[in-house]
């Protein structure tokens, strides 16, 4: 038997990316998309098994991609993208904390999280 497509973010002319998997979490998935704010994407943590989707993570404000803790699988790293074009660094201690800078990379360089276990 073949395996049936479902649409596993239901959003009215959203989009969808940054989808982040972790083997501890097998049967969910973080995936950021634009349905709140067309502007912005936030998280949302999705159930496989079942469809079920809820906002995990509301972005802060510029953030154009995410990261996770590996052992909770709790969103805790954003690359925000500056008005000089630099990128920085954003991390929190647990889902209830406040953002925090953590690195800033100029514009021209190369940088972010490689992998993150708080």
């Amino acid at each position: 038997e073949g395996s049936k497509a479902r649409d596993l973010t239901p959003f009215d002319g959203a989009k969808a990316q940054n989808v982040i998997t972790n083997k501890r979490f097998p049967d969910e998935l973080l995936v950021a998309v634009n349905a709140r704010d067309k502007a912005q994407f936030d998280m949302y943590r999705v159930q496989l098994e079942s469809g079920a989707i809820e906002l995990d993570t509301e972005n802060p404000g510029g953030i154009v991609g995410w990261g996770s803790e590996d052992e909770s699988f709790e969103v805790r790293e954003g690359i925000r993208v500056n008005p000089d074009s630099s990128k920085t660094v954003l991390v929190r201690d647990s889902p209830k904390s406040e953002w925090r800078d953590l690195a800033v990379f100029p514009y021209g360089e190369e940088g972010g999280m490689v992998d993150f276990c708080g």
